[in-house]
C-alpha cells in the first residue's frame, strides 16, 4: 500500500472486553501497542502475515517471541492456520479500501 494511507477503526476500540483482557496480560500499554502494530503490518500486507514472522515482528516491537505468539493465538483478536494469521476485520476493511 501507499505511504500515507491510514486505517479506520471503532473510536471506542480499547473498551473491547478482548482488548481490556489484552491489557490486563500486558500492562502499561505493552499488550495494546502490540495489537495495534501488529494491525498495522496486516494492512501493510494486504491482511495476511506469514507465522514465520513472528520473530520479524518481536524484533520490531522490542518484545518477545513468545508474547508476539501470545497476543496472535491466545487473545481472540486474530484468527490463524497452520501457515498464516489475519484479523477478520482488516480483511472487511481492506474490502473496501481496494475494492475488492
Amino acid at each position: 500500500m501507499k505511504d500515507g494511507y491510514y486505517f479506520q477503526h471503532d473510536y471506542n476500540a480499547r473498551f473491547d472486553k478482548k482488548l481490556v483482557k489484552l491489557s490486563m496480560k500486558y500492562p502499561e500499554g505493552k499488550g495494546i501497542g502490540i495489537f495495534w502494530c501488529i494491525v498495522e503490518s496486516l494492512y501493510e500486507e494486504k491482511g495476511y502475515l506469514l507465522k514465520t514472522e513472528y520473530e520479524r515482528i518481536a524484533f520490531e516491537l522490542r518484545t518477545s517471541y513468545e508474547i508476539v505468539k501470545d497476543v496472535i493465538e491466545n487473545s481472540d483478536l486474530f484468527k490463524y492456520d497452520d501457515e498464516k494469521f489475519w484479523s477478520e476485520s482488516v480483511i472487511e476493511r481492506l474490502k473496501i479500501i481496494l475494492h475488492i
